[in-house]
């Protein structure tokens, strides 16, 4: 039975702060906010530390992450707020997550922007609409951001910032959760337009064992991963397979695919 609904929004946080039930932090502090969510398993426990591992291999990274698919948002801000407390401890260290997602209209933009402006992530982060059913639309999203970053190395602040932007090495990181469209993946994972050192990760739904039934009315079996899908597509296609690992969500016990590759 429901009782009741609590609603998340500057009332609610006003409220509490009125209450004194939330220590109020700057955005620049090293410290986390609190958290009422958890992010995805997949994104917390083996994105989050590949990517520090990816900022700490070099003074000189900077990693551009696209949240493909990414409906609140909730993802994208964990991985903004990790991220920068890593980057206040570096001082060359850059990023950029880019939450992207096809109902983002003005309204629903307005309430992820709002909701990373809260997380102390809005300097670090953008909201992007687009429909991702096709491959070719996250492709011009990824060469818009190229020429967008190698105007700003070519742009204003002189010959030595020009010089700087142009040693820095970026990673494009890709990744969904409880997102899939088969044909663009498969795209995705074709792809010659992708620098090496790309990062691609997914955790979906999918069979336990080669051969195994989905035993679970939800979601439809045709929107479940086979257990080797997305092993076997990447690594004909270059890729090496950093994880390949079975999990369960803690809602009903449902088996997901914890998967990630970097294109050789």
């Amino acid at each position: 039975q429901l009782c009741s609904i609590l609603m998340a929004d500057d009332a609610f946080w006003k409220e509490a702060r009125e209450m004194n039930l939330l220590e109020e932090e700057s955005a620049e502090s090293n410290s986390r906010l609190p958290r009422l969510w958890d992010a995805d398993g997949m994104v917390e426990t083996v994105l989050l530390p590949l990517l520090q591992k990816e900022m700490d291999s070099s003074d000189g990274m900077r990693l551009q992450v696209y949240d493909m698919a990414s409906g609140a948002g909730r993802d994208a801000a964990f991985l903004a707020e990790e991220l920068l407390l890593l980057s206040a401890t570096k001082k060359e260290a850059q990023f950029h997550v880019i939450a992207i997602d096809h109902r983002y209209n003005a309204k629903q933009s307005n309430i992820v922007q709002d909701f990373f402006q809260r997380r102390g992530v809005h300097d670090v982060t953008s909201v992007v609409k687009a429909n991702l059913s096709k491959w070719e639309t996250m492709r011009e999203i990824l060469l818009s951001a190229r020429m967008s970053d190698a105007n700003g190395a070519d742009g204003n602040g002189g010959d030595d910032a020009s010089s700087h932007a142009h040693d820095i090495k970026t990673t494009e990181v890709l990744y969904c959760v409880r997102f899939l469209v088969r044909h663009a993946i498969r795209a995705l994972a074709s792809c010659s337009s992708l620098r090496e050192g790309t990062i691609f990760a997914i955790s979906h739904f999918c069979i336990a064992e080669v051969g195994d039934a989905w035993p679970f009315d939800h979601p439809s079996p045709k929107t479940v991963l086979e257990r080797n899908e997305m092993k076997d597509l990447f690594a004909a296609n270059g890729w090496d397979v950093i994880l390949d690992k079975i999990a369960t969500d803690s809602d009903h016990g449902r088996t997901l695919l914890h998967f990630i590759a970097k294109k050789r």
